[in-house]
């Protein structure tokens, strides 16, 4: 795993509780032209207590061409909360799980779920299909996942650079989905933060044409500058009434001039409250993860063990994630949306 964060400016262990957060899902115009739902779903959830907290920050974004998309996205992201909860439960920070078998078991939870879900209701599993990422963060760091297209940005002074590259078909808005065979052992990215920076933005592909530089594949500052001084006069915790002026900032037809699809961005800002790192790798003895079987052969999919899971060392060394391969509609005027936001 990579730790991007290690290029950031005096990155640190954050406290999880100390986080001001926002988040908003939209329809976007196609969708509401032929009057369908949002097929994105987004997910803001604290788990645990105690020194075994976790913010846990989702984006899935269904797809287009799946009957049932907006019912994958939700149950996706609430498949991935119940994984990390019951990591959580075994006494494990998931920010000190480095092999990804652990990560894959995560991801094989979310997608089993899916298929149940196919399954009560008479689905086809395809019917389900989304893409997922997310930013996990405890008070010994964080984790970044991503199956599919979107993006997770991470700031360093006033830029904000992708941690992953997005996943990309041969074809315009071609990608792959947590249902898509093969995808989580081979397509699953996953990056450590040791050290936590204090912005974080998640955002699925409909917003792309407006919030990311086409050429680079970096967030536009002119744009998240404004919104995180905004969050930065709140207090911590989840932001109700910021995170609907957001979503009436994503609905405007100036965005939707760029863009038809649904449009998803989460926001996340770290007080300034640092928080001791835990000084080894935990040795005492912990549950084992229970085996996923699957629903429709039966068959058994062993969990790691305790053993596999170690931390990673706080100094490891850092490799910059690649700008993400971009489609080639051209930018939008920087003097349009970017000065047209709830920050204004």
């Amino acid at each position: 795993m990579v730790d991007p964060a290690q290029t950031s400016p005096d990155p640190q262990p954050r406290d999880p509780t100390q986080w001001r957060v926002i988040g908003a899902s939209t329809l976007g115009a196609g969708h509401r032209q032929r009057d369908e739902p949002c097929q994105d779903h987004h997910l803001l959830s604290w788990l645990g207590e105690g020194d075994r907290q976790a913010l846990v920050l989702a984006v899935a974004d269904g797809a287009g061409s799946a009957r049932h998309a907006e019912q994958g996205s939700r149950l996706a992201v609430a498949g991935l909360r119940d994984a990390v909860g019951e990591l959580l439960a075994r006494e494990r920070l998931p920010s000190q799980i480095e092999d990804l078998d652990t990560w894959r078991w995560a991801l094989l939870r979310v997608r089993l779920g899916l298929q149940e879900h196919a399954m009560e209701h008479r689905l086809e599993l395809r019917d389900l299909a989304c893409t997922l990422l997310a930013v996990v963060i405890d008070r010994a760091g964080a984790v970044c996942l991503q199956l599919g297209d979107g993006f997770i940005l991470y700031g360093k002074q006033h830029e904000y650079l992708p941690v992953f590259r997005p996943t990309r078909g041969e074809f315009a808005n071609e990608t792959v989905f947590v249902v898509s065979p093969g995808a989580i052992d081979h397509h699953l990215q996953i990056a450590r933060l040791s050290r936590v920076p204090e912005r974080l933005v998640l955002m699925s592909d409909g917003l792309e044409n407006v919030a990311i530089v086409q050429q680079t594949g970096k967030g536009y500052e002119r744009l998240f500058d404004p919104l995180f001084e905004r969050l930065a006069q709140r207090p911590p915790g989840l932001d109700s009434e910021l995170s609907d002026e957001l979503a009436a900032w994503m609905d405007r037809p100036r965005i939707n001039r760029h863009t038809d699809d649904d449009k998803t961005l989460i926001l996340a800002l770290a007080m300034d409250t640092e928080v001791a790192m835990p000084a080894t790798a935990e040795t005492a003895e912990v549950a084992p993860l229970d085996p996923v079987t699957d629903p429709g052969t039966g068959e058994e999919h062993p969990a790691p063990s305790g053993a596999a899971l170690a931390t990673a060392p706080a100094d490891a060394p850092a490799e910059a994630a690649p700008p993400g391969d971009t489609p080639s509609a051209s930018d939008p005027d920087p003097d349009d949306e970017r000065g047209d936001h709830p920050a204004g």
